[in-house]
């Protein structure tokens, strides 16, 4: 009966522990997420979200994360504004939310080309 009792008692604490380690899991990818997020948002780095792509592949935000990669390359293809910046964001998300755009600006660039 004892050996029962602890036995009980054990299996809640590991319980009790996979459970509280879990939760620290969720805030990490959390808080990694923010800040990804955030150096994304302010400088159009990409990387701590790509990183974030790797440490937590099936993450809660992977979906948001993957997103956010995309608008980042399509933010620097347009600092850079150049037909080859525009036609790298196409390479890299040829089915990105800005493809439209990047094949307009690539078509402005192609006509301007004609032009001279």
């Amino acid at each position: 009966m004892r050996i029962q009792f602890f036995l009980f008692i054990f299996g809640l604490s590991f319980l009790y522990s996979a459970n509280a380690q879990s939760a620290d899991t969720v805030l990490n990818e959390k808080e990694y997420f923010i800040n990804a997020h955030a150096m994304a948002a302010n400088s159009f780095n990409d990387s701590l979200l790509k990183q974030y792509t790797i440490l937590f592949p099936e993450g809660i935000y992977l979906e948001k994360a993957l997103e956010n990669i995309d608008v980042c390359a399509w933010q620097n293809a347009r600092y850079k504004n150049t037909m080859e910046s525009y036609q790298n964001y196409l390479n890299n998300f040829p089915n990105g939310k800005a493809v439209q755009l990047a094949k307009k600006n690539i078509n402005l660039f192609e006509k301007a080309d004609s032009e001279k």
